[in-house]
């Protein structure tokens, strides 16, 4: 025969209250969902995923990486270079570099540098001769100034050691050269910027003229393009090379020079004359783009779009808080 078992009625209440806290200390044990934090400027928060946008502003910015985050993906774009206002031959495009930036700490800071385009200051009007923030090299007056490189680094730009501390390098492209009238009134264009990572083109050679034009460097991982040359008759005209962090300035007036970037790009050549016909040769070379820095695993390509800096990281899920016994 099978026996009912009956409770007292304070042991029956005592279970009640224990069906009631105890599913609230299960939730209370769960672990918290991402919920949204107050944000610094600039980021939002999608889901568990927060990204932070930063454009070019001409300064140096900063990202503070929050407390549990030690991992964190970073999209960098260069700054494109500037075409001569003379005929424009074209300027280089700027690189687009992303991977993950690891090993951080919780409170660390990380400088953030936008690439900027060439400006017109003292250039000859329109023309967009002064090397872009970041790098750019420098045109003296009619050719296209380097565009900047976008960088993520962690060491301020205001102190030594700053250029290698750079864990991620977005270059900009070099910027075009002006073009040239020959003797016979012909046209011949100046040589293009180059891409990020490529050489600048050679200027345009005057018919029946024996010239050599050649643009400037690419910036490798190792070091700044060569700077650009005009040859003609034992004359020569040389670009200046590029540098840790800088495109290389053009050889005078009417160059492109290089990019900026982990290493910037080789500087334009000048247009060769000829003294003993006083005629035009050839017209300016553009300068080099730059070389990009890209984190293991990461990818490179080259983009048109405005220079940026974009930094997303996953919210650090709380851990699950034990229940008393």
């Amino acid at each position: 025969m099978h026996r009912s078992t009956f409770l007292p009625a304070s042991a029956a209440a005592g279970l009640a209250l224990a069906a009631a806290v105890i599913p609230a200390a299960l939730a209370s044990a769960a672990p918290a969902s991402a919920a949204s934090a107050a944000l610094p400027a600039g980021c939002t928060q999608s889901g568990a995923i927060v990204t932070c946008s930063f454009a070019y502003t001409g300064a140096e910015q900063t990202f503070t990486v929050p407390a549990g985050v030690t991992t964190v993906q970073a999209t960098a774009i260069g700054a494109a270079g500037a075409a001569s206002v003379f005929a424009p031959s074209g300027a280089g495009r700027g690189a687009q570099v992303a991977g993950a930036l690891t090993g951080l700490t919780s409170g660390q800071t990380l400088y953030i540098e936008v690439g900027g385009t060439p400006t017109v200051t003292g250039c000859y009007p329109r023309d967009a001769c002064v090397g872009g923030f970041n790098g750019g090299g420098t045109s003296d007056h009619y050719g296209g100034g380097g565009g900047g490189a976008s960088d993520v680094r962690t060491v301020s730009s205001a102190a030594s050691g700053s250029l290698s501390s750079r864990l991620l390098v977005a270059a900009g492209g070099g910027g075009g050269g002006a073009m040239q009238f020959c003797v016979n009134g012909t046209e011949v264009a100046g040589g293009a910027g180059g891409d990020a990572g490529q050489p600048g083109a050679g200027g345009g050679i005057c018919p029946t003229y024996a010239a050599t034009s050649i643009g400037g460097g690419a910036g490798n991982p190792i070091g700044g393009g060569a700077g650009g040359e005009a040859i003609y008759n034992g004359l020569t005209s040389t670009g200046h090379p590029g540098s840790l962090g800088t495109g290389g300035a053009s050889a005078g007036e009417t160059a492109g020079a290089g990019g900026g970037g982990l290493y910037g790009g080789g500087g334009g050549a000048e247009p060769s004359f000829d003294p003993n016909t006083a005629n035009n040769v050839s017209a300016a070379s553009g300068g080099g783009g730059g070389s990009s820095l890209v984190p293991p695993g990461g990818s490179q390509a080259l983009n048109s779009s405005a220079a940026s800096v974009t930094i997303s990281y996953a919210v650090p899920v709380s851990r699950p808080t034990a229940v008393p016994a």
